[in-house]
C-alpha cells in the first residue's frame, strides 16, 4: 500500500502510540519522509515511510476506543 497525503498513520519506532495525518511527503535521496500532524494532540513530526503503519478507518475506531 503506497503512502499518500491524507493517510492516517502511526510510527512503529514509538510503539504506534499516537495517530497522525500525513500532510506532506518529501524525498531525501531515495527515501520518502512523511510530514505528520497529530490527530488528537497538537503535535508535528516527521518519519521515514518505512517507520509508518497505515490505518484503515475501522482500525482507527477500534484504537480510539481502547
Amino acid at each position: 500500500m503506497a503512502l499518500k497525503i491524507g493517510d492516517i498513520v502511526s510510527r512503529k519506532s514509538y510503539g504506534s502510540d499516537i495517530l497522525f495525518e500525513v500532510v506532506d511527503i518529501k524525498r531525501k535521496g531515495n527515501k520518502k519522509i512523511a510530514l505528520l500532524n497529530g490527530l488528537f494532540f497538537r503535535l508535528e513530526a516527521d518519519a521515514p515511510e518505512t517507520d509508518l503503519v497505515i490505518y484503515k478507518k475501522q482500525s482507527i475506531q477500534k484504537k480510539v476506543l481502547l
